[in-house]
């Protein structure tokens, strides 16, 4: 339960102003930098989740059948209802229950940077599925990420970290990589070397893709411009004005370098 670790382990500042009972869901007092972004991410990942919600509904159900999107996800929830109304309930059902028991609450005000992390890593991955995809696979990505990000988060809250809401996060986001990266190397395995047989019904693949791809491209840019972010407050927070001064020209001249090797990249790709 996150409330067995309320004051303990979130922003070591901000524990001694909150509460465990609660009876909203912003009722609670957190972090006044994190707190609120990680509201925002959030709220982020409800949104896009009902939108590739509604977005499925409309072409598969609605739209003519020549614009139905032909993924085997897509083919799946369309021609099996009831698994998409399924994927629905479940997470629906989570949802209202971690809502309800104020796990949201306390996730949010106590390990607002963990929070961040988690939801962050979370839109991405769905947004990834959307746009590659479609809304079909998108919907899946959000359930499989669910029950991926709790076991995670059970691995990742088993050490007692006090005060430091920002090491949990950067845990949160290696396991995750690690996980993937030993997934990936087990399947290539057994198919290539082992000459195994698929361990998922064909088509399904493309989620496991995605996921992996984004994973592997979006954790380290994730995991360097979080840390960079957690630095800066705690080094403003502590009256260090040299030191968030200088965190602040290094996260600038990494977007600056990052943007000019993308324009390098894109100019001298070969179509």
């Amino acid at each position: 339960s996150i409330g067995e670790v309320h004051g303990g382990r979130g922003s070591g500042k901000m524990a001694d102003t909150t509460t465990t009972t609660t009876t909203g869901l912003f009722e609670l007092k957190g972090h006044p930098v994190w707190d609120p972004v990680g509201q925002v991410f959030y709220f982020a990942d409800l949104g896009v989740l009902g939108l590739s919600i509604v977005w499925f509904v409309l072409l598969n159900y609605v739209g003519p059948e020549a614009h139905h999107p032909l993924d085997y996800y897509s083919n799946t929830l369309r021609t099996k209802p009831y698994i998409f109304l399924f994927i629905l309930i479940a997470m629906g059902g989570a949802g209202f229950g971690a809502l309800q028991s104020n796990q949201i609450v306390l996730f949010l005000k106590t390990l607002p940077e963990l929070a961040i992390t988690v939801y962050a890593l979370g839109f991405i991955l769905i947004t990834a599925a959307l746009f590659q995809v479609s809304a079909a696979c998108a919907i899946a990505t959000a359930w499989f990420y669910l029950v991926v990000a709790v076991s995670n988060l059970l691995v990742v809250m088993i050490p007692t970290i006090q005060g430091y809401g920002w090491a949990y996060a950067s845990l949160f986001l290696v396991v995750n990589y690690l996980w993937t990266a030993w997934a990936r190397i087990g399947v290539l395995r057994h198919i290539t070397r082992d000459g195994g047989k698929p361990l998922v019904p064909a088509g399904s693949e493309v989620l496991f893709r995605v996921y992996d791809k984004t994973t592997r491209k979006g954790i380290p840019i994730l995991l360097l411009s979080t840390d960079l972010g957690f630095l800066l407050v705690i080094q403003l927070e502590a009256g260090h004005y040299g030191w968030a001064f200088f965190v602040t020209y290094g996260i600038i001249a990494c977007l600056l370098i990052a943007g000019c090797s993308w324009e390098f990249r894109t100019g001298t790709e070969v179509e």
